[in-house]
This record gives structure tokens, sequence and C-alpha cells, in this order.
């Protein structure tokens, strides 16, 4: 395949010589990996620094993802702490966090999804509940107040359940 050498620079040229530009290339990737152009262009991908390749997903106004799947694990992540925040437990920072990466045109998997992947995951094994607990006070004394609580109402099943599902 022969390559012509071309006079104006990408970013001064028409959309559509440009548009010609990018079919020639993926032709050329595609040859010369016998192909399989998708490896090709991941490893010039990182052949690539890390600031060339953020400049050219902000030029391009490519939206990068985080998947539902990912937020939920990210929220659900046992080790934090976390606030009530409209029917969600969620780590005081994560909202900020979240925020902040929509800043970045790095969106969230949508709130809706990542609620019915967690109905889809949980689904009837777990019960939440408000109770009564105890609390202490910092400065001594103790306070009675309504607080939520999860559990397992059958156990066993639970787990049978998920030896099952994952034997499959």
């Amino acid at each position: 395949m022969s390559v012509r050498a071309c006079r104006v620079r990408s970013s001064e040229a028409s959309t559509k010589t440009v548009t010609e530009r990018t079919r020639t290339l993926t032709q050329l990737r595609t040859s010369i990996s016998a192909g399989d152009s998708s490896t090709q262009l991941r490893s010039e991908l990182r052949a690539m620094t890390k600031e060339e390749r953020e400049e050219i997903l902000h030029e391009a106004g490519l939206p990068v993802e985080i998947p539902p799947d990912h937020a939920l694990a990210l929220k659900a992540d046992p080790g934090q702490r976390c606030r009530k925040f409209q029917g969600t437990c969620v780590h005081p920072n994560l909202q900020n966090a979240f925020r902040w990466l929509k800043g970045l045109k790095i969106s969230v998997g949508s709130e809706v999804k990542q609620r019915a992947l967690a109905k889809d995951i949980v689904g009837d094994n777990m019960v939440a509940e408000l109770g009564a607990f105890t609390f202490r006070r910092e400065g001594g004394g103790e306070d009675i107040r309504e607080a939520p609580f999860v559990y397992v109402p059958n156990l066993i099943r639970r787990a049978t359940d998920l030896v099952e599902e994952h034997s499959r």
C-alpha cells in the first residue's frame, strides 16, 4: 500500500481530508497488523506518554465512562465510613469525587443503573430496617437513636444459592 506525502497538516486540512487520512491509516494499520488492528492501536496508545493520551481524549471530546458496576463497587467498599445520601450509603468525599470526575468529562454509570444492579445482586436476600441502638456520647453518657441495620434472613439459603451460582 503506497502512502503519499501530505502538504497540509491535519490540523489545517478540511474535515473531508482528515476523514480520508483516517481511513488510510485504518487500512494501513489493518494491513501491517495482519488484520489485528485493535492490538496494534492499543500498542500505539501505550507508546504515547500519559499527557499525550489525555490531551487526545480531551481535544477529541471523547467521554470516558466508569461503568455502573464499577461505580457500585466503589460505593460498596466496606473499608469506607459512610453517610446517608438519598437512600444510599455514600462516602462523604465520594460525591465530591464523582462531581470532580464529571468536570473532567469522565462520567460515572447512572445512579438508576447502579440501583438496579444492586437490587439484582441483593434481591430478597438482605433486609434493611431501622432499629433502636445505644450510642456513646463524646462527653460521656449514652443516647438511644434509630439507625439502619441490614441482615440476611436465611443465611444458609443464601450461601447455598451462591455456591450453586458460582459452580455453573
